[in-house]
Formats: structure tokens, C-alpha cells, sequence
């Protein structure tokens, strides 16, 4: 009998030791991105998962770090799953420099590209 998804990527991860914070955290992520878009993970576009970064940024004010283990979760589900070529998001940030100076924030956008 073929394995879901989710076992599949369960079981990717304990072989590979992941922590079981990790674990937890990156199928929590999966969970959330299939029910906000309604759909399974693997049937997600990079574009889709670029605009629920940007929700969770914008919308959720969810911290930079926050997202990134977001990023973190999806990359992984993607890297697993051969045949998905390369995954490439570009995600606004800011950060805070100088802070003995006073503040300065700095805008940009960080590039991910996955490819395997």
C-alpha cells in the first residue's frame, strides 16, 4: 500500500535525524500551508508559496525568523520530493544595523533557490 505524503515526509526526516522539534515544526508548516491554500503540498506553485510567506509576514506580523522556519519547512518538503526541479522565492526582509549608532532598517529581498 503506497504511503501519503505526509508519512512519506515524516519518515524522510526521521532517517535523516531530524530533531523532533523540527519534525514537529515542519509538518505543522505543511499542515498550514495545505489548509490555507486547500490543497496537498506537493500541488503547491512557487508563487503560492511566496504569497503565503508574504501573508504571514504582512498579514500574520509573524517574526523574519518565524518565516524563515516556515521557508526552512517548505524547502525541505520540496527537496524530498524529486522531480520538482528548483524552487526559487524571493522574500521582503528587513534587519536592523548600527544599533550602537541608532537604528537604521534595511529593506531587501532574500532569494532561495533549491534545486535538485
Amino acid at each position: 500500500m503506497a504511503k501519503t505524503l505526509r508519512t512519506q515526509f515524516m519518515d524522510h526526516m526521521i532517517l535523516n535525524r531530524f530533531s523532533p522539534w523540527t519534525i514537529k515544526t515542519y509538518m505543522d508548516t505543511m499542515t498550514r500551508i495545505a489548509k490555507y491554500y486547500n490543497k496537498s503540498p506537493d500541488l503547491i506553485s512557487q508563487e503560492e508559496i511566496q504569497e503565503y510567506l508574504l501573508y504571514l509576514l504582512q498579514k500574520r506580523k509573524l517574526s523574519w525568523g518565524t518565516c524563515n522556519t516556515h521557508l526552512s519547512g517548505l524547502a525541505c518538503l520540496y527537496l524530498f520530493r524529486p522531480g520538482k526541479g528548483t524552487l526559487g522565492i524571493g522574500v521582503p526582509f528587513y534587519f536592523k544595523k548600527g544599533l550602537d549608532k541608532g537604528i537604521e532598517l534595511l529593506f531587501g529581498t532574500v532569494f532561495c533557490n533549491f534545486t535538485w
